[in-house]
């Protein structure tokens, strides 16, 4: 009869390794003799590292830093704003934006969204491709004191329909190039949500909103961000 075989491939043994693996084996012979194992003694119990290794893996592994817990990301920004207005905040492609104008364009569209409805736990879709307005949207949304979405333009139209309406969005931010896209899916969902588009109709949208820094009205508490993922039963799920 045919017999089964396992293929193991073991790790090989070499001389880079023989004196780690003899040391390991002293120091669990030195424990077994200070401290007697039994035939019981799970060999996870045995220990294989001396006490000198013990407290470098201790002191590799002592990261753990004081951090203060009443802060936002949008207090953290703001101060990086104040320190260096004019160094260059972030870059796309030829385009880029120092902290100060960045954080003009941020507030500007998050007194914007205040207008319009958005606040503390306010879910706001984005529904961009990574860019220069990508950037703006977020840090607009959570001065706004909202919570930002983000919708993949590559998405099926109905699962970005399902995540819209589950989340009850009053605001999409998206760009003059997926406005009909964006449009036509919540047409066939038929959704409310009113679409704001950021780059081609930014002067007109924010016309009259100052560039200062809105009063904080979210805290560290509040939501700052939701991501849905697939979902075991196939239908997306929020977290």
């Amino acid at each position: 009869m045919p017999r089964a075989a396992a293929n193991r491939e073991n790790a090989p043994i070499t001389q880079n390794n023989v004196p780690n693996l003899s040391e390991a084996m002293r120091q669990s012979r030195r424990c077994q003799q200070q401290e007697p194992c039994t035939r019981d003694t799970p060999l996870a119990d045995v220990p294989l590292l001396s006490d000198d290794e013990l407290g470098v893996l201790g002191g590799w592994n002592a990261t753990r830093v004081a951090y203060p817990s009443d802060v936002t990301l949008v207090s953290l920004f703001e101060a990086r704003v104040a320190a260096c207005p004019d160094v260059v905040a972030v870059v796309f492609d030829e385009q880029s934006l120092t902290y100060a104008q960045l954080n003009d364009r941020a507030n500007r569209l998050a007194w914007w969204l205040r207008t319009a409805g958005v606040g503390p736990d306010t879910l706001v879709g984005v529904f961009l491709h990574r860019s220069i307005d990508l950037v703006v949207a977020l840090y607009a949304i959570v001065k706004a004191g909202g919570a930002y979405v983000p919708l993949d333009p590559d998405y099926p139209p109905d699962r970005l329909g399902f995540m819209i309406d589950e989340a009850a969005m009053p605001v999409v931010l998206t760009c003059d190039g997926l406005r009909d896209d964006l449009a036509t899916l919540t047409a066939k969902a038929d959704l409310t949500t009113q679409i704001a588009v950021i780059d081609a109709d930014f002067d007109d949208l924010v016309a009259g909103s100052p560039g200062d820094n809105p009063p904080p009205v979210a805290g560290p508490d509040d939501l700052a961000y939701v991501i849905y993922t697939s979902g075991s039963t196939g239908r997306p799920k929020a977290s």
